[in-house]
């Protein structure tokens, strides 16, 4: 364990206090100090242990759960569609089969929100636009077509 008094150990600790880490983000930052894999996994056991890091299923669960205390935020909708965070996540080194797993769940209970809170901030805009231009328009924001098309028959009255 004499690997808790070296620089790269301080490292890894500056690193995860900057922010919530995933495991993936972890062995990315370990690996780049060139260290042998029985010192990497006892760094990141022991990082997991102590809550420095979280398991990339906890790591979605918290980041998913961060982004919806946003929900109320006015570019919401600019900030978190599904693309935007498929992307970043992906950036992390999250594999796309866990992040689809873990955001068309988010996305099914938010994403009509956030269709709904757009719509009303773009309200004029879109008043003198046709069925298939409200689509259009919102679908090129990022929104999911067929949530689209849902509120937008729902809405369509409103308009």
């Amino acid at each position: 364990m004499d690997w808790k008094n070296s620089q790269y150990f301080k490292k890894i600790l500056k690193f995860c206090g900057l922010n919530i880490r995933c495991v993936s983000e972890i062995r990315k930052k370990i690996s780049s100090f060139g260290i042998n894999e029985e010192t990497k996994q006892e760094i990141l056991d022991f990082l997991i242990e102590k809550k420095f890091v979280y398991k990339d299923e906890i790591y979605l669960e918290k980041y998913l759960e961060n982004i919806q205390l946003n929900l109320n935020s006015p570019n919401f909708y600019k900030l978190y569609t599904k693309d935007k965070i498929l992307f970043k996540l992906l950036k992390k080194g999250i594999t796309r089969a866990l992040i689809l797993k873990f955001l068309d769940k988010f996305l099914k209970d938010t994403q009509e929100i956030m269709i709904l809170k757009y719509l009303q901030k773009v309200k004029k805009k879109l008043a003198t636009k046709t069925f298939q231009q409200k689509i259009s328009y919102l679908t090129s924001r990022g929104f999911e077509y067929s949530k689209v098309i849902k509120i937008v028959k729902d809405s369509e009255k409103n308009f």
